[in-house]
């Protein structure tokens, strides 16, 4: 196993492990600045593959990026700005794509928007 070396006030203990006060620095930061640890997710591809989609891979990444972040939007998996994270989008250029594939951003049925309406309504009745 290879040693880290200790940077700024990061120690190692006998096993090389992160110490608890490092730690709990990054938890501090994570919370404090909402910075949230990433995992990687890699795959391979074969150049006449980008070629055949004319796409580098970079752009690939990004577009798998937006259609996972598409399908699990749809299949409710994740929210409307979980899924602009996914996809590395904020919110509103996020519904802009949906927007632009024909994807309905708030699926309401017709009782709640009758509900929304009569809501409205009395609203305004308050407002005169």
């Amino acid at each position: 196993m290879a040693l880290r070396t200790p940077t700024r006030n990061a120690s190692y203990d006998d096993d090389n492990r992160l110490s608890i006060d490092v730690l709990n620095s990054v938890l501090i930061a994570i919370f404090k600045w909402g910075i949230m640890p990433t995992e990687a997710v890699t795959f391979e591809v074969s150049p006449d593959l980008l070629a055949a989609l004319k796409l580098g891979a970079i752009d690939l990444g990004r577009h798998i990026r937006l259609i996972a972040a598409i399908s699990y939007f749809q299949e409710k998996k994740l929210s409307l700005g979980k899924a602009a994270q996914l996809a590395g989008m904020n919110r509103l250029a996020f519904m802009d794509s949906l927007a632009k594939k024909g994807i309905i951003v708030f699926d309401y049925d017709e009782s709640m928007v009758e509900g929304e309406l009569e809501g409205i309504s009395a609203l305004s009745m308050l407002n005169l």
